[in-house]
């Protein structure tokens, strides 16, 4: 047991490998375990022992429950852990040696674990994203179905999946729709209706956790950032982050760099990491150039950037991911901090 010190795990439903590395990454030993045989297993190790996986569905419980055995467990991104696996051929074995050689990495980036609060809030927002996915699906499929029947809606999306059964019973009065394609698309209003009142209530839920959240009521008074983007920022993990550009760097709101030699080239952003965070960030950066547009003489700094901004004529899609990076490097200092935010 103290020849090695790492073991990697490759996760699945029902049988789980492992493969033991002594200190010099050199495999002593592999090991195939049922789910139910996994923590007895680990309860018997050397407690210096760090226990490596993929960041992957059914770590986060993996991970609460290996920590409460004492061990050390290191979470990394699947994408890192494949460069090290590219050289051998693909089973279950081999990505578990694969876990432990990139676990033996110093310069990789270790994934923080989400607690049971944590995971609580990140599923209210996967709900959340889901539920607008859904509805806009389902209300482009609508308008584009009542458009086939030759009806034109003049209403807006966002207005449309409100009113979109009074946009139906219009189409069968003016005779486009028939009584059973009517009661079809009726159908689909209520269930459009449904996920607009999904919608709110999980954001009322939202709002609700963000007043026992320290973080999130000071994330809140940053100019911008409303309740759902002070939630995602609450759990985002700020923390593993050593400056305010590597985490904005994390969200993908930095420029893409091609660089040779001294030449430096910047495309467009990254858009790595978080898109859901990323894209609320955008909204918020969205909301606040809209804003520079109509006040006059601003205090606040981030008005007074976008005007500036708007003068120097530069995109308005680019003030807004400006800003939104802006905006991902002040609650970064927020919460590191434990600073409010200062608009002047």
């Amino acid at each position: 047991m103290n020849d090695y010190n790492i073991i990697g795990i490759d996760l699945a439903k029902n049988i789980m490998h492992l493969v033991q590395v002594n200190k010099t990454g050199k495999k002593v030993a592999h090991k195939k375990l049922k789910r139910d045989e996994l923590l007895h297993y680990l309860s018997s190790i050397d407690k210096d022992t760090i226990v490596a996986m993929e960041a992957c569905s059914g770590c986060n419980y993996w991970s609460q429950a290996i920590s409460k055995l004492g061990l050390q467990v290191k979470l990394m991104k699947t994408k890192d852990v494949k460069v090290y696996a590219k050289s051998k051929q693909k089973n279950d074995y081999n990505d578990g040696l694969a876990i432990c050689k990139a676990a033996m990495d110093p310069e990789l980036k270790v994934v923080r674990a989400k607690g049971r609060e944590d995971q609580d809030i990140s599923f209210l927002h996967k709900s959340r994203m889901n539920t607008i996915k859904d509805r806009v699906q389902r209300t482009n499929s609508l308008m584009s179905s009542l458009y086939e029947f030759g009806y034109v809606t003049k209403l807006s999306k966002s207005v449309f999946c409100i009113e979109c059964a009074n946009e139906v019973t219009q189409a069968y009065e003016e005779h486009r729709l028939s009584e059973r394609i009517h009661s079809i698309l009726l159908r689909d209003c209520n269930e459009i209706k449904e996920l607009c009142e999904k919608e709110k209530y999980l954001d009322k839920l939202i709002a609700a956790c963000n007043k026992q959240n320290k973080k999130a009521v000071k994330l809140q008074k940053i100019m911008g950032i409303g309740p759902i983007n002070a939630s995602c920022l609450s759990i985002a993990p700020v923390e593993t982050y050593p400056t305010p550009r590597d985490f904005s760097a994390s969200l993908g709101l930095v420029p893409r760099q091609n660089t040779s030699g001294d030449k430096v080239y910047l495309g467009s952003i990254t858009k790595q990491g978080d898109r859901y965070a990323r894209t609320m960030l955008i909204q918020a950066g969205r909301s606040i150039a809209m804003r520079a547009r109509v006040v006059k003489e601003p205090k606040d700094k981030l008005l007074q950037w976008a005007q500036k901004k708007f003068a120097e004529k530069k995109p308005f899609n680019v003030i807004c991911v400006g800003l939104a990076n802006k905006l991902a490097r002040i609650a970064y200092s927020v919460i590191i901090n434990g600073t409010e935010y200062e608009a002047i």
